[in-house]
């Protein structure tokens, strides 16, 4: 039991899989890993920023000014997430924009 807490601590290992199961992106660089699950992550942020418009405008959602509410964001994301999911974030970010910039050129 203390092995598999230490490969979930150390790896960042699944914890509702095997230790010792491999998938294929197991042997990726982290930055490659992280880009494959920003990229599978964008159709579900699309499909929540359809169903709840607000979530584009902070200003918008905000009863205070724009910078506030980014403020406030920022600190929760830095205070609850952990690197890799602030990496996994700008990165769906980066592609949202990219596909904004397209849809735009069109």
């Amino acid at each position: 039991m203390r092995q598999e807490l230490a490969e979930i601590l150390d790896n960042r290992a699944a914890i509702d899989l095997p230790v010792d199961l491999k998938t294929p992106a197991d042997g990726l660089p982290e930055a490659q890993r992280s880009f494959l699950v920003a990229e599978r992550l964008v159709p579900v942020v699309r499909q929540q920023q359809q169903d709840h418009p607000i979530l584009r405008d902070l200003e918008a959602s905000s009863r205070r000014e724009g910078a506030v509410a980014q403020s406030v964001l920022a600190h929760a994301l830095v205070e609850f997430c952990n690197e890799a999911h602030i990496d996994v974030l700008q990165r769906v970010h980066a592609l949202l924009a990219e596909d904004d910039a397209e849809e735009c050129r069109r």
